[in-house]
């Protein structure tokens, strides 16, 4: 019999199956079982404090984000890409130029250059956007260069020029400032457009000079003029170009020549006329004229035999063309056959002989026929300089000859040579560039390897290591035509870009690049 406080619990069966009483024999015990009962009841029921249970919090979605890729320069008449990112939006992309007289984007995000200046490109996409500068340089169609600087011919026919303009070597000419790395040095920082009367179809510099060929093939040089700024009384005359200690306006110096091309040296220069004759005028310290000078330039310390007019060459040689030096020309033949003359010091003109200097043309050792040549690039004090000449046969193998200290020739070694030797490995090239003491050659695929000294990051490979064999160049630019002088490096794409790379302590570099002194890698040059 149950008490009057025992209830009966319907949750509970019995082993058989039957509904079983629970029984709670006091009132405390009862009143526990009760609150358990509700709390189950308020746990089935998704929770307590209101009819509705509450809404789950959700995370925030990330926010929209716009982030673009401009190149930094384009040259005129050419087009390269931009893109955009966008994330976390459908929003398409919209772009546009805020100055389209420079350059253009379209609609998918491609721009082209139209005139040198600069432009900025802006991207929307909704609320959000995102702008970059592009500087749109000339469509360069040659580039020459000097032992600290470098000129273009545009696809108009306009010089410009960049880097060390110490003695107006650039030419009359904006921009020109105090160099940031060299401040007893005055320099270019970017290509800036000459102010010269002519227009020139080709151009390359020396030690001091730039010279160039006219659209009426005529020669001209401009620059340093052989420590005239001292002359001596005793001398009537103390430089090549006449009695000033620079000359920054373009000088004719091929007379009544009709010339082809004009190289710039040491103090000299060299043409060669549409008959394939060669002429030289200015200082003939090693022979480098060719020929016998009759003058004297110079100073008391320092007098040399010279000529301000052009004298031919010895010997009657047609040439097909010509390379000029330091103190050493090379030229070839329309048979292929090399003759050089000038400095001997490293075997550089590959006669096999003992190493004094030549003042006529003599032929280079070993019956080899080639198809271009190069000669080590004028070279200053502060530098290493070797004395090294590189030519490619018509197969596109090259080989080279002279001074190898540093492996500029190529062959694996660093032993000099003063006939060919061939370049190590089956790389084929179109186009051969030497410099002060490194080579580089330029392969039919439009790709840039290069070997020798590379502390200046002349070699462009990215490091500044030493290199006795071909070494391919960072990065995956192709280029059109390759130039090299003393620690400096420049490729101009078929685009008509150019790129450079090496020492940049006069901002030769031509990208501004004001507190950079090496560059290893090829960096697009700018524009002002």
């Amino acid at each position: 019999m149950r008490s009057p406080n025992e209830v009966e619990s319907p949750w509970t069966h019995a082993a058989r199956g039957a509904p079983r009483l629970l029984v709670v024999r006091d009132e405390d015990t009862l009143r526990l079982f009760i609150m358990t009962l509700g709390l189950l009841s308020i746990a089935a029921c998704g929770g307590g404090g209101g009819s509705e249970s509450a809404a789950p919090t959700l995370p925030t979605p990330p926010s929209p984000t716009l982030s673009i890729h401009v190149p930094p320069v384009v040259a005129t008449n050419a087009t390269l890409p931009a893109t955009a990112t966008v994330s976390n939006s459908s929003t398409p992309v919209t772009w546009s130029s805020d100055a389209p007289t420079v350059a253009t984007v379209s609609a998918d995000g491609a721009i082209t250059g139209v005139a040198p200046g600069q432009s900025v490109i802006r991207a929307v996409s909704g609320s959000l956007s995102a702008s970059a500068s592009i500087n749109v340089i000339p469509r360069f169609t040659e580039i020459g260069l000097g032992i600290r600087w470098g000129c273009g011919i545009t696809a108009v026919v306009e010089l410009y020029c960049w880097g060390q303009n110490h003695v107006a070597q650039l030419g009359q000419i904006d921009g020109t400032a105090v160099c940031p790395l060299q401040t007893v040095n005055m320099c270019v920082d970017t290509p800036h457009k000459t102010h010269a009367a002519q227009s020139f179809i080709h151009v390359n510099g020396g030690y001091q000079n730039t010279c160039g060929v006219s659209t009426g093939g005529e020669g001209y040089c401009w620059g340093g003029n052989f420590d005239c700024a001292a002359p001596d009384p005793a001398f009537a005359k103390c430089g090549w170009l006449g009695t000033s200690a620079a000359i920054g306006t373009p000088m004719k110096v091929s007379g009544a020549l009709h010339v082809t091309s004009i190289g710039a040296g040491g103090d000299f220069a060299c043409m060669l006329t549409d008959a394939g004759a060669a002429y030289c005028l200015g200082v003939n310290s090693h022979g480098s004229l060719g020929a016998t000078a009759g003058q004297v330039c110079g100073i008391s310390v320092a007098k040399f035999p010279c000529s301000d007019t052009a004298i031919a060459v010895t010997g009657g040689l047609a040439f097909a063309s010509l390379s000029v030096g330091g103190n050493q020309v090379c030229g070839l033949t329309a048979a292929g056959t090399a003759y050089c003359w000038g400095a001997n010091d490293s075997g550089q003109l590959g006669n096999g002989g003992s190493g004094d200097d030549v003042g006529s043309p003599t032929a280079v050792a070993g019956g080899l026929h080639f198809t271009s040549i190069k000669v080590v690039s004028s070279c200053f004090v502060a530098a290493n300089c070797g004395a090294h000449t590189c030519a490619l046969t018509a197969a596109g193998q090259a080989y080279c000859w002279g001074a190898n200290t540093y492996g500029q020739l190529g062959d694996g070694t660093t032993v000099d040579s003063r006939a060919p030797v061939a370049v190590t490995g089956s790389l084929i090239f179109k186009s051969i560039a030497v410099g002060g003491v490194h080579t580089c050659g330029l392969t039919t695929s439009g790709v840039v390897y290069c070997w020798g000294w590379n502390d200046r990051g002349t070699l462009g490979d990215g490091t500044f290591a030493e290199r006795h064999v071909p070494t391919r160049v960072a990065g995956s630019v192709t280029f059109e035509q390759l130039e090299a002088s003393a620690n400096l490096t420049c490729g101009r794409t078929a685009g008509g870009s150019i790129y450079c790379w090496g020492n940049n302590a006069f901002e030769q570099i031509g990208a501004g690049l004001a507190s950079q002194l090496d560059v290893n890698s090829p960096v697009g040059i700018g524009v002002p």
